[in-house]
């Protein structure tokens, strides 16, 4: 066995600025981006199925299951039994209404480790950027920073969304019911259930987010009696602010956070009030 590869790597980043001014009002505006891209040109594999192999694929992206919906209640018979001809998961054994259901990708009926293909996105995003805006008027300024990336995924709870085991979130309310048969997750259940937390297309989310990054808001102040008595030229009074809000595709978790499953203290907003004495 060798271990011989060959891959594609492209990209481009750059960066824009302006600044102008309309009377007393200056401004500045900016903006950086960044695209990197690559695929599997060539990699020595031998896969079982077409389907299984990595070139072409970017580097990164996971095996898992296609996610077809759920299993519905006129798929089992009257004993509870999954019909004649839907594809089984070989590892269920108390399969339900509610539960994932996966594409049979090679047609023999069962729901195995064959099925497995490449899925979604890698979890490196193709690009990031960033935006700056500035601006002062007179004593008065303000300065923003926005950030952002796209083209990613992050798995989005999986396995760490277990009722009665993992604390109770009001996101379950969107589970499968049989009145609510196109949810958002799987049915209720108690402890592991193995069919609904295998590697899948449907635990796979986008992650692209934007998050305004820094805000700060300044005043420059002077007072002859300050400079007088006291000998201050002027004061600086700046409040700051950071990560202040983020709009996102994944609606669970923060997408930065250090784990990709949520599993970590949320990205707290901080905030800070300053004053500068210029003598």
């Amino acid at each position: 066995k060798r271990n011989i590869g060959k891959s594609e790597n492209s990209g481009f980043d750059g960066e824009l600025n302006y600044r102008g001014s309309i009377g007393d009002f200056s401004y500045n505006v900016g903006t950086t981006f960044s695209y990197a891209k690559n695929k599997v040109v060539y990699v020595s594999e031998a896969p079982a199925y077409p389907y299984q192999a990595q070139t072409g694929h970017r580097i990164g992206t996971k095996l898992g299951l296609k996610c077809v919906g759920f299993y519905q209640q006129e798929d089992f018979d009257e004993n509870g039994k999954l019909k004649e001809g839907i594809p089984a998961p070989a590892w269920a054994s108390n399969l339900q209404p509610g539960d994932l259901r996966y594409a049979d990708l090679n047609g023999d009926n069962f729901i195995t480790d064959a099925d497995k293909t490449y899925i979604s996105k890698p979890d490196t995003p193709t690009c990031t950027y960033g935006i700056t805006l500035g601006g002062s008027w007179k004593g008065l300024s303000f300065n923003m920073l926005w950030q952002g990336a796209f083209d990613y995924a992050i798995p989005n709870m999986g396995g760490n969304l277990i009722p009665f085991v993992n604390n109770m979130q009001e996101l379950m309310l969107e589970r499968w019911t049989p009145q609510n048969t196109n949810a958002r997750f799987p049915r209720l259940y108690y402890g592991k259930n193995e069919n609904n937390t295998k590697p899948s297309t449907f635990w796979m989310g986008d992650a692209r987010y934007l998050r305004l990054q820094e805000l700060s808001l300044a005043y420059n102040l002077k007072v002859p009696a300050l400079q007088r008595i006291l000998g201050i030229n002027s004061m600086n009074i700046q409040l700051m602010c950071e990560n202040l809000a983020v709009w996102d595709s994944v609606n669970i978790f923060d997408p930065e956070q250090a784990t990709s499953c949520g599993q970590a203290y949320p990205l707290p907003a901080r905030y800070s009030l300053q004053l500068y004495l210029n003598f």
